[in-house]
């Protein structure tokens, strides 16, 4: 009786073990697709970081060759520079520390579902004694 209590326990862990793998590697996928979806996006925003870098150094020149006291041509780099080009590394930034944060995720995620299956090994090879 206390062998077939402890086979029943060890079934029913072995159950909610099984159950705590899929929820985790559910949630490893959502976490990798998150990961793709931010180096994604923060590639899209290098590729708009530097076509707005370049679109403000061609700007620049312009300006340049005309009159550098013209306030107008000052006033509207600025405002390239604190609208565009600013936030964009702001975003960069942020899209870079989630991809770091998803990737510290994934890998606890990872020593999780290596744990659990260990467990779960463990638990079968009970069974089967």
């Amino acid at each position: 009786a206390a062998f077939t209590s402890s086979l029943n326990q060890a079934i029913e862990q072995e159950r909610a073990d099984q159950a705590r793998i899929q929820s985790l590697e559910g949630e490893l996928v959502l976490l990798k697709d998150s990961e793709v979806s931010a180096v994604m996006r923060a590639d899209e925003l290098k590729g708009i970081k530097l076509q707005l870098e370049r679109e403000l150094a061609e700007a620049l020149a312009k300006l340049a060759d005309r009159e550098r006291e013209q306030s107008e041509g000052r006033d509207w780099a600025s405002r390239v520079q604190n609208e565009l080009v600013q936030p964009l590394q702001r975003d960069l930034q942020k899209s870079e520390t989630l991809r770091e944060q998803a990737q510290i995720r994934i890998q606890e995620l990872q020593e999780q579902v290596h744990t659990l299956r260990r467990f779960e090994e463990e638990a079968q090879g009970l069974a089967a004694t």
